[in-house]
C-alpha cells in the first residue's frame, strides 16, 4: 500500500506522514462509533479521546502517524472497521456486511500475520451460519487481499529461491543479538519488569477516560 501511496504522492516522507494522518482519523472515528454499539454518547466520546492520548502517552507504541510499524497500523484500521461491519451482519443479518468484514479481515492478515486470530473467529462465525454459500464465500473474501499481494509479487518474477533467501534472512535476524537485546528489555512476554512499565502507561492513559466515566 506504501509503494502505492509512493507512486501517486511520491517519495518522501510527506507521503508517510499524509497516509499516518489518514489511518489515525480512521482509528479514532472507527472507536467512537464501535464504542456507540454499546456505550453512551459520553462514553463513546471519551474513548475517542482515549485514542488521541493514547498516541501521546504510550511511549512504547510510538504514535499513529508515523508508527513503528505501518503494517501494524494498516491491520489495526482494518481490525476495527471489519469489527464494526461484523456487529451489523449480527444486527441485520446482511451477509454483504460479513462479506466486507472478512475482506478487512484478509486486509490484516495481509498485513500482519498476528491477525490471523481474529481471521480464526471470523471463519468460525461463518461456520456458525451452517450455510456452504456463506463459508465459501466468506473464504473467498478473506484470501482475496492476501492471494492478489502475493500475485503481485510473483508478477515481480518472485521465484522460489527468493522466499528461501527470504526465510534465511528472517532466520538470521531473529537470531541476532539486537533484536534478543529488544524483546528481552522491551517485551512483556520476555521480561516480567516491564509490565509494571506497561501499567503506568495505561494509567496515564485512562486518566481521561476514567474521569470522563465519573463524571458521566
Amino acid at each position: 500500500f506504501n509503494a502505492l501511496l509512493y507512486k501517486i504522492i511520491g517519495i518522501k516522507l510527506g507521503t508517510l506522514y499524509f497516509s499516518g494522518i489518514v489511518s489515525s482519523y480512521l482509528l479514532i472515528f472507527g472507536g467512537y462509533f464501535l464504542a456507540r454499539k454499546f456505550l453512551s454518547e459520553l462514553l463513546s466520546f471519551s474513548v475517542g479521546i482515549f485514542v488521541i492520548i493514547s498516541g501521546i502517552c504510550a511511549v512504547h507504541t510510538f504514535n499513529y502517524t508515523l508508527p513503528y510499524s505501518y503494517a501494524m497500523l494498516y491491520g489495526a484500521v482494518g481490525a476495527l472497521y471489519s469489527v464494526l461491519c461484523l456487529i451489523k451482519y449480527k444486527e441485520n443479518n446482511n451477509t454483504g456486511y460479513f462479506y466486507i468484514s472478512a475482506l478487512l479481515g484478509g486486509l490484516c492478515f495481509a498485513n500482519k500475520y498476528d491477525f490471523i486470530l481474529y481471521g480464526i473467529l471470523l471463519f468460525i462465525v461463518a461456520l456458525l451460519s451452517k450455510n456452504k454459500k456463506i463459508i465459501l464465500n466468506f473464504i473467498t473474501c478473506f484470501m482475496f487481499i492476501p492471494l492478489l499481494s502475493c500475485l503481485v509479487l510473483f508478477l515481480q518474477k518472485l521465484g522460489v529461491n527468493d522466499i528461501v533467501n527470504a526465510m534465511r534472512d528472517i532466520k538470521s535476524l531473529i537470531d541476532t543479538d539486537s533484536l534478543s537485546y529488544f524483546y528481552t528489555n522491551q517485551g512483556i512476554l520476555f521480561n516480567p519488569k516491564i509490565f509494571l512499565l506497561w501499567l503506568t502507561n495505561i494509567f496515564k492513559t485512562g486518566i481521561c477516560f476514567l474521569g470522563l466515566i465519573g463524571g458521566a
